[in-house]
């Protein structure tokens, strides 16, 4: 039976992606085709180049490509759309309250950073995981931002290109340098910050668990206040002040980033020891290496404790894993257990 939740990020999903379409249809036939697809060509590619990156950071785990999907969806159409309905919603109301509209960077952050957080506690809640971590907060997060980030800049560039008149190229290109650099990860910050948190509440049981949330209602909160520092500074044009904003949230993840994975390496590593490594792996295989084969080894075999541990030994991501997981040392050779899955 399928999870509702799932249904109902799919169903989001596709309405958002069938209203930006049916919302850009005419900027789409004023400009021709060559303009849409070259904007279209290039975000693709910025977004094919962080999507890859991202992947590759899950450095002890291999999710399902569903979930990474759906997280890309989630961000790039459901939440792109809906937080531009809320934001509009908002806009209106304000200006007619007070004759100004701050909305950009006083609700606005709040409204969209909320919308994606949704998506990523969606996927914590899909029965596909047995434990949702920071880890997979954060990864998913980044994901979650990234769809978003690469959408939303493309309206952007497809909306300057209007605008330039009969130059539509040069409009599409002066957004494309005013939204690239440490900008383009923007989003992708900002929602990997809020993830950890999610993962963070979701991870643990009861003790504790007051502490948990009110760590994620801090890092959501981290994530809000960079959101509104930049849009305030680039609504202003202080490009300078908005560029520091992007990196320094871009080091505050960076620095999360590490201290989550080695977290996650030691309770794999714990796990896998508890587990007497499923039959598979040895002691060995998740201590600390000292040379780059025991590197390499230590990440197949905690890659395998990670699949073992989320989807069971006998998945076929575990089984996978198993067959990658590369000899041991010396005095590992011997061990009757080694590459046997248990059953």
């Amino acid at each position: 039976m399928l999870s509702p939740v799932l249904v109902t990020m799919v169903a989001l999903s596709l309405w958002g992606a069938w209203s930006l379409y049916s919302n850009q249809q005419v900027n789409f036939e004023v400009l021709g085709g060559a303009v849409a697809l070259g904007g279209a060509a290039i975000w693709a590619l910025w977004g094919a180049i962080a999507i890859g990156a991202i992947v590759l950071l899950q450095r002890y785990a291999r999710r399902p490509v569903w979930t990474i999907v759906l997280a890309l969806c989630w961000g790039g159409l459901a939440a792109t759309y809906f937080g531009g309905l809320a934001n509009d919603a908002m806009s209106t109301i304000t200006q007619s309250a007070s004759g100004a509209d701050s909305t950009v960077w006083t609700t606005g952050p709040v409204i969209e950073e909320t919308i994606k957080a949704v998506g990523v506690i969606g996927l914590a809640l899909v029965p596909v995981l047995r434990r949702f971590g920071p880890a997979d907060g954060l990864f998913y997060g980044v994901l979650v931002g990234a769809g978003f980030q690469v959408v939303e800049d493309y309206v952007y560039t497809i909306v300057s290109a209007m605008e330039a008149g009969d130059s539509p190229w040069g409009g599409m290109l002066s957004t494309v340098v005013l939204r690239g650099g440490f900008g383009a990860l923007s989003h992708l910050v900002w929602t990997g910050l809020l993830g950890a948190g999610i993962g963070w509440v979701a991870s643990g049981g009861r003790h504790g668990r007051g502490l948990r949330i009110l760590g994620a209602v801090g890092l959501f909160v981290l994530a809000v206040a960079l959101h509104a520092a930049d849009d305030l500074f680039a609504s202003n044009s202080q490009i300078a002040l908005t560029l520091a904003v992007d990196v320094l949230g871009l080091v505050i993840l960076l620095v999360l980033l590490v201290r989550v994975q080695k977290s996650e390496r030691r309770r794999l590593a714990a796990l896998a020891d508890d587990h007497d490594g499923w039959g598979v792996v040895d002691r060995a295989d998740v201590t600390e290496p000292h040379d780059r084969a025991g590197r390499r080894r230590e990440r197949l075999a905690l890659r395998y404790a990670y699949a073992a541990d989320q989807f069971g030994p006998e998945s076929r991501y575990a089984r996978k894993a198993a067959s990658r997981v590369g000899p041991g040392t010396p005095d590992d050779h011997d061990s009757p257990r080694r590459h046997q899955p248990s059953h």
